[in-house]
């Protein structure tokens, strides 16, 4: 039967269910926290924590980034220069990257016209790109020794020495086959500390898009709506959408931070 009091009287309280008591009980531990510590206390520590994490990731793949192993030293990218000199009456493009190692020792890498010169020390090594098809890819270590990869391996940019057998090399050839490479990766790739930055901004804007709407929604809808209406309550719908919104942008800036993470470690 059609219980008309339990409808229309206001007097009449209907029991709450099992969601509404945990997310009445939620609430009310949030409100007590947000009443002893204060609720922008609250949130300034849960957001510089949020962005302490986030930054130190970002920061971490771009430390990983610009440094390279090599006889047992840690280098460190310095800068990379593009310069141009006067050749046999031509102007010839040069780039010329520094690494900075322990010691204050500098490892100088010199690219010109497809010949690749790395000075370490006292170590010299070189790798020159074939000038036509029918000219063949050169390695010269520091000991003096000339390899020489086959030619439809050592083409293109990126697969240049991944496909190279280097199998007949020994460990200190090795270790300088692997370090042309991987200085050759940072010429061509034009990832900069401008990219890294961009991504930390990135990361702090929705971390702090997320946090304002989980912790200010009901404010968040009162901003939003300050110049359409006048009073007026929001509904749980509308304060639902805000707080998923605040979930949402904290997870974009958690993916950014993990993604540029793994990529480069």
């Amino acid at each position: 039967m059609y219980d008309w009091n339990k409808k229309h009287n206001p007097d009449v309280v209907e029991p709450l269910t099992i969601s509404e008591v945990r997310k009445l009980k939620r609430r009310q531990k949030l409100e007590a926290i947000y009443n002893k510590y204060g609720k922008f206390r609250c949130f300034m520590i849960v957001y510089c924590f949020l962005a302490t994490v986030l930054i130190l990731m970002v920061a971490a793949a771009n430390w990983s980034h610009r440094r390279v192993d090599f006889m047992g030293n840690r280098l460190r990218l310095v800068s990379i220069q593009q310069t141009r000199v006067r050749e046999d009456n031509q102007a010839v493009s040069v780039t010329i990257l520094q690494m900075a190692g322990p010691n204050r020792n500098r490892l100088i890498m010199r690219a010109q016209s497809g010949e690749f010169k790395i000075n370490y020390m006292d170590i010299n090594f070189s790798y020159n790109l074939p000038s036509s098809n029918h000219d063949m890819p050169r390695f010269t270590f520091s000991d003096g020794t000339t390899f020489y990869p086959h030619r439809h391996q050592a083409r293109g940019s990126s697969p240049l020495f991944a496909e190279v057998d280097t199998s007949v090399l020994s460990a200190s050839q090795l270790a300088e086959w692997n370090l042309m490479y991987e200085l050759r990766g940072f010429l061509y790739d034009h990832t900069s500390r401008l990219v890294f930055i961009g991504l930390a901004l990135l990361v702090l804007l929705f971390l702090s898009l997320g946090l304002v709407s989980l912790v200010y929604p009901h404010e968040l809808w009162y901003f939003s709506h300050r110049f359409d209406m006048v009073g007026g309550e929001p509904t749980d719908y509308a304060i639902g959408k805000i707080i998923f919104g605040g979930m949402l942008n904290l997870g974009i800036a958690c993916v950014i931070a993990i993604a540029t993470l793994a990529s480069y470690m």
